[in-house]
């Protein structure tokens, strides 16, 4: 309980010249937990997004959290070193418990939705996939916010605007990592959408001869 009371410390807003001190052994268990409840998170998400049969759902409550876990992982080390060559304030640490911090809420805003994904998902198979689509959508646009506030807290200027660059390119490739990464599984939602065609869902279809 203590742990998560100081990532809800971490995440939300503080007073105007406040920086909190977080220990880098602090900042690395944080970043553990916040990644483990993201998982967790994540997982109820997905046997929302899968409720349309119910076996779907089972399974989508361990792929999504393993879709998460893959393209965090084949994101975070390039964000790193981008963050090391581009900002002139933070630490390395500091990225980790940003990122992992804006996970959580990106998932937990995944897991406060998943009951009105689960009834679009039981009961329309047009605005089924529109909604989650949507969920996902909001939880990215969140996780940005939070990811940038975190920095922003956790560094020595209080300004967002330097960790821009570095937290855009990162989330854009866990987003591009993650999409790949569901294409080659099997579906999750009850056909697949354009993002879960990879880069073959935005490739221009070839005019017929």
């Amino acid at each position: 309980m203590q742990a998560f009371s100081q990532l809800v410390d971490v995440v939300g807003p503080s007073r105007a010249g406040t920086r909190p001190e977080i220990g880098r052994a602090q900042r690395i268990f944080l970043s553990s937990m916040a990644f483990l409840g993201a998982l967790v998170l994540a997982g109820v998400w997905g046997i929302a997004a899968g409720s349309h049969q119910a076996h779907f759902g089972l399974d989508s409550a361990f792929k999504v959290p393993l879709l998460l876990l893959a393209s965090v992982l084949a994101a975070l080390p390039l964000g790193l070193l981008v963050f090391r060559l581009t900002s002139t304030t933070g630490r390395a640490s500091d990225l980790v418990l940003g990122h992992a911090a804006a996970t959580f809420t990106g998932s937990l805003v995944l897991a406060l939705l998943s009951p009105i994904v689960a009834l679009y998902q039981y009961s329309s198979a047009w605005a089924g996939p529109v909604v989650a689509v949507a969920s996902l959508a909001v939880a990215i646009g969140v996780s940005f916010a939070i990811f940038l506030r975190v920095l922003s807290k956790l560094a020595a200027g209080g300004t967002w605007v330097p960790f821009v660059v570095p937290v855009a390119l990162l989330l854009v490739l866990q987003g591009a990592a993650l999409f790949q990464l569901a294409s080659i599984s099997t579906p999750i939602l009850q056909e697949r959408t354009l993002i879960e065609r990879g880069i073959d869902g935005v490739k221009p279809m070839e005019s017929e001869q």
